[in-house]
Order: C-alpha cells, then structure tokens, then sequence
C-alpha cells in the first residue's frame, strides 16, 4: 500500500529514488523550485533537458539527479492561473498523474512533490493542495506500485495547508446516514453467510470459514509463562523492524501482506459494538467491510462476551480476546464490494471504557492495566507466527482513554521490553485524526524512516 506523507523541508535535500520538479515548459530552470533544484543539480541536469525539447503544460519528464541526493528528477510543467475556468484544475490533476506514471514505469518507489503551480503561475495555495491531494489519491486507488508519495511544504503554512485537507474529516462513510450504514450492515451478514457475491457479471467466492480461538485469561497467563520459558528465534535474517504511521482504514494498510495481524478494538458485552446500528467506530467499519462479525457471533466466542457481561464488577473489563484467523476483507473503505478480497488475522480486544466503567480507575492502574492486556497480545501475535501487526489508537474514540499513554505503551513494550524483534512491519493506522496522528508520530519518531 502506498503511504502518504507531508513533511516541511528543502526538496533539494531529500535524499530519496525521485524529486519533482515544477518546472517551466522550456525545462531549462527558472526561478522558485525549478531555479532551486538546477542550481542543487549542477551543469549536468540542464545540459540533458536541453535534449528533451520542451514539455507541454501536465505532462512530465525524466532526467537524472546528479549532484541532488535524489536520483532523479521528474519535470512536470503546471498550469497558471486564471481563474479556474480554463481547464486549470484537470491540467494540475494530469502534473501528478503523469508524474506517477513515469516513477511507476521507471521502478521509482519514493516520489517528493512541491506545490506545483503556488509560486509565479498563481495556483492558489488551498486549491491547489486539495487538487494535488485527490489527483494522488485516485491514482493510488488503482496503482500501488509505488511505496511512498511525499508532499513537502518549504514552510510551516503551506504544511499546515496540506494537513488540513488530507486530514479533513470529510471520507465518504461521513456522508452515509446510520440507516445506510445499517443496510450495509445487513448486506454484509448475507454475504457472509451464502459466500460469495456478484460484481462486474463475475462470481465472488469467499474462502471457507475458519474456527475462531478464544483466549481466556488463563490460556494468556499460560502463553505468557512458556514465552519466557521458550528461546524464540526473532528476525533471523538481522532486519529492523519497519514502522509506519498511516492515515488510513486499519484492512486497507495490510493489501499485499502475508497474514498480518489486526486490531479490533472492541466491545466488551456486544459482538460487533453498533455494529448493526449503523454505528462509525473502528470495530464497526472491520465488520461492515469483512465476515469479521460471522466470526464474533459463533457459540464459541460468545465465552468472552458471557463472561464480562457476569462480571461487571471488572472496572476494566476482562483480559479475555478473541482470534479470527483468515477473515475475508471483501470491501474497501468506502465499503464498495472488492474484485479481489483478501485474508487478515483479526485480534477481537476490549479496552477499558475511560467515559464508563473505567471512570473512576486511576491513571496509574489503568495504564497497568492496558499495558499488560497489549502484552498478552503481542504473545498471541508471536505464538500464532505474524509478522506483520496493525495496530492503533486503542480506545482513544468514544472510550477516551489517552492517546498519549496508550501510544506511550505501545513504545514501551515494542521497544523497551523488545517485542519489535519478533515482528517484521508494525503499522500504525489513525484514520482521519490529526491529533492522534501527531502523537503516534512523534512518540515513535526514532523508529519511522
């Protein structure tokens, strides 16, 4: 999957496969970015775009970087301003789009882009970010060949600029109505049960459904002990951990691994929370868009929702969790039916409810709490073979626990108490939430590459 990413920094600096260049129609330099990255260059990068005769307004070059860190560069000539009622916004939308198609053709997997069209051409600044925005987005929802598309502000404006819209709380499940949201709901469980589903006059089969395990606090305890006791062979080839912090819906950042391991942050008593009340919460939109919920609803798994709902005396709910093994992811986020579903490993966890039973636990024991549940489930992790974890702001939403001391405790056990050995990815997905984001983001800055 493709990540996404605004920093603040001089491109030319950027030691990365491929810079853009929002140049002129001559590609011989000119002021701005494009004089910037000449003069960074050197004497070779003009002397080959003086081979390329030209470039039409939307359309890209290629050319190498030289002295630049980046190897190469990517010309792309955007249109001026005049108003938007001359084309200018499908012009800005074919910069990017070529651009990327260019990188895509030349194995170019790190692409930076200035905010092409704001200096002497006039493109507004908030239009133009918001065309760049959905330009790169629709291009990524079809192509997934490149790793990372990097938006880079000179300044802290045009950052913020960039923030506030990719961040903007505007994603389409926003606009459906709870009863929308029920009736997929409802599509979704028959889809489950009967298997398969049709779309573009082809037949969709689901894979067979698989057992789901429960974990009961003792079967944790015990799993807990034979990990001390057991010498665990951990990333044999010697290769860090990779980590990443994305914007996105937690099944579409794992398209393309092998069995990751993913969060559900969940109800405690309710199979599914709102789930068919058309509710927006994380545990409600995994069920919406896989068979997650056919796993939760199974006589099997109703042991843990008995067992918390009998003892409501437990402030912070029970350490009990659930393992769905190969569920079906068969919608995307904006919960269309996929032509190609895709198997995840789903951990069912319940985090304490700050704004509820939890109210009146302290800090200091919630935080012990949360923190030995999340240990309990790296085991599961570890004992079950993934190597790819997606994790997240867990009950940090409507639970309201601390974003900060939960991103803090993930720290501490991946890597402090080591458990990052023992895994190959560990994403970070906070959907739409700027705040949550920063925070992850910056607890975990000396992991992220």
């Amino acid at each position: 999957m493709t990540e996404i990413k605004i920093v603040q920094a001089d491109i030319t600096k950027l030691k990365i496969d491929a810079i853009v260049n929002a140049a002129n129609k001559s590609l011989l330099g000119g002021g701005g970015v494009d004089g910037a990255i000449h003069r960074a260059a050197g004497p070779h990068l003009l002397e080959e775009c003086k081979t390329l005769n030209g470039c039409d307004t939307g359309d890209a070059k290629l050319t190498k970087g030289y002295n630049l860190p980046a190897k190469f560069v990517i010309h792309t000539v955007g249109p001026i301003w005049h108003g938007g009622r001359y084309g200018e916004k499908e012009l800005l939308m074919a910069c990017y789009k070529n651009s990327l198609d260019i990188a895509r053709k030349n194995g170019i997997k790190t692409v930076a882009f200035p905010a092409i069209s704001c200096g002497v051409c006039g493109y507004p600044l908030p239009l133009a970010v918001q065309t760049a925005l959905e330009a790169v987005k629709e291009y990524i929802k079809t192509c997934d060949d490149i790793d990372e598309i990097i938006f880079v502000g000179f300044d802290r404006k045009a950052v913020d600029v960039y923030k506030k819209y990719f961040y903007a709380d505007n994603h389409p499940l926003k606009q459906k109505s709870r009863e929308e949201l029920a009736a997929i709901a409802q599509e979704t469980i028959a889809i489950s049960n009967v298997g398969y589903y049709e779309l573009n006059d082809k037949l969709i089969l689901l894979p067979a459904y698989e057992d789901i395990i429960v974990y009961s606090p003792e079967l944790l305890k015990y799993i807990d002990c034979n990990m001390k006791n057991l010498a665990f062979i951990v990333n044999p080839d010697n290769k860090p951990t990779k980590y990443s912090v994305i914007n996105a819906d937690s099944f579409e950042t794992v398209k393309g691994y092998e069995r990751p391991f993913v969060m559900n942050f969940a109800d405690a008593y309710i199979p599914g929370g709102g789930f068919l009340g058309g509710s927006r919460a994380q545990e409600e939109s995994l069920c919406r868009n896989s068979n997650l919920y056919q796993s939760l609803t199974t006589e099997k798994a109703s042991e843990m929702y008995r067992y918390n709902i009998k003892h409501k005396e437990l402030n912070c709910y029970s350490d009990y969790m659930l393992l769905s093994k190969n569920v079906c992811v068969f919608r995307n986020a904006e919960n269309e039916l996929l032509e190609e579903p895709y198997l995840v490993d789903v951990i069912t966890i319940a985090a304490p409810n700050k704004k509820g039973a939890a109210f009146n636990v302290d800090r200091e024991e919630l935080y012990s709490v949360m923190k030995n549940r999340l240990r309990h489930m790296f085991n599961v992790a570890i004992n079950n073979s993934n190597k790819t974890l997606v994790l997240g702001a867990w009950g940090c939403g409507a639970f309201g626990n601390s974003t900060k001391d939960v991103a803090q405790i993930f720290y501490e056990l991946l890597c402090v108490e080591n458990y990052e050995k023992h895994f190959d990815n560990i994403i970070f997905a906070i959907y739409n939430d700027l705040p949550k984001f920063e925070i992850f983001q910056k607890i975990f800055r000396n992991r992220l590459v």
